[in-house]
C-alpha cells in the first residue's frame, strides 16, 4: 500500500519531500544526469556532542532509462536487512516489486494491474499478493477535461477505507489534495502554493496530527522542510543542501522544541554515475 500512496503523492507534487528515494522521482532528470546509483547514510548526533554516530543506510539503482530497479537497506553495522528488487512493463509502470532478506530469502511479492481506458487515463490500481489476491485497489475518477478529480481506495474485502479529492486552479495546475476516511475525518490535506512567475514555492500538508511545511526554490528543489503539531507549535526543521543539479547532498534534521537549533540527525548522498 505504501506504494501506492508514494505514487499519489508523487502525482501531486512531482517529487516526495522526504529522504531517500523520493528525492530521485523525475526518471528524465536521473537519465539525464546519467546517475545510476545513489547512497543515503544516515548518521545521528550525539547529545551535546558534535560527535556522530552511523546510523541506517539506503542504496538506490536506477536503470539507463531513470527508472527505480533496486533498494538495498543496511543496518549501523553495514549488514543488509531488506533488499527490493522493482520490474515493470512496456509503459514503465511498476508491476512487481519483491522483498528479500538476507540471503535472497523472498520476504514479500507483490503485483500491481492497471485499468485504462482505451486511448485514455489510469481508471483503476489494484494491488496484489503472489497468489493474486487483492490486498487493495483505488478506483480513478475523471472530469471531461481527463483531470483526475478523485479516488476511491478499497480494502482486500472490497470495503472502501479512503476517499481523495484533487483540487486544480484556472490554469490547471493541481493546487490540493485530500484524504478522508470512512467517518468523514480528515486523514491528510496537501495544498501548494506558486510565487509570482508561477514556479512552486511552498507545499503544506497536514498528517496524522502533524503540520509539514515545505520550502521550493526553482520550483520543485525542496531546501527546507518544518513540522508542526497541531496547535502550530514547531519541533523540527530539515535543511535540505542541492548540487548543481538541484539534487540533494546533505539533508540536516534539527530539533527546534527549545530556544537553540539543535542538530539530530544528517543525512548524506554520495552518487555513481555512467561513464560519459
Amino acid at each position: 500500500m505504501k506504494t501506492v500512496f508514494l505514487f499519489l503523492f508523487l502525482l501531486f507534487i512531482g517529487i516526495e519531500a522526504h529522504a531517500g528515494v523520493e528525492f530521485f522521482s523525475d526518471k528524465k532528470k536521473i537519465k539525464a544526469a546519467k546517475i545510476t546509483g545513489v547512497l543515503v547514510q544516515s548518521s545521528k548526533t550525539v547529545n551535546d556532542t558534535a560527535s556522530e554516530q552511523p546510523r541506517n543506510r539506503e542504496y538506490f539503482e536506477f536503470d539507463s532509462t531513470g527508472k527505480l530497479v533496486k533498494k538495498v537497506s543496511y543496518n549501523s553495522l553495514g549488514d543488509t536487512t531488506l533488499y527490493y528488487n522493482f520490474y515493470y512493463d512496456d509503459k514503465d509502470s511498476l508491476v512487481i516489486r519483491i522483498t528479500f532478506k538476507p540471503g535472497g530469502i523472498i520476504f514479500d511479492t507483490t503485483q500491481y494491474e492497471y485499468v485504462a481506458a482505451r486511448k485514455g487515463p489510469m481508471l483503476e490500481i489494484k494491488e496484489k499478493l503472489a497468489d493474486g489476491s487483492v490486498i487493495s485497489r483505488i478506483a480513478n475518477h475523471y472530469d471531461s477535461t481527463v483531470r483526475l478529480i478523485d479516488a476511491d481506495v478499497y480494502n482486500e474485502l472490497g470495503q472502501i477505507t479512503q476517499k481523495r479529492k484533487f483540487g486544480y486552479d484556472n490554469q490547471g495546475r493541481l493546487i490540493n489534495y485530500s484524504v478522508t476516511g470512512t467517518n468523514g475525518e480528515i486523514i491528510e490535506e496537501t495544498a501548494k502554493k506558486f510565487d509570482e512567475k508561477g514556479h512552486l514555492a511552498k507545499l503544506e500538508q497536514y498528517q496524522l496530527n502533524r503540520i509539514y511545511i515545505f520550502t521550493f526554490i526553482n520550483s520543485k528543489k525542496l531546501i527546507e522542510k518544518i513540522s508542526k503539531y497541531k496547535n502550530n507549535e514547531p519541533f523540527n526543521k530539515e535543511i535540505i543542501s542541492l548540487d548543481k543539479l538541484g539534487f540533494p547532498t546533505e539533508t540536516k534534521l534539527y530539533d527546534i522544541q527549545t530556544n537553540k537549533e539543535t542538530l539530530i540527525e544528517k543525512l548524506t548522498y554520495m552518487y555513481s554515475y555512467t561513464s560519459p
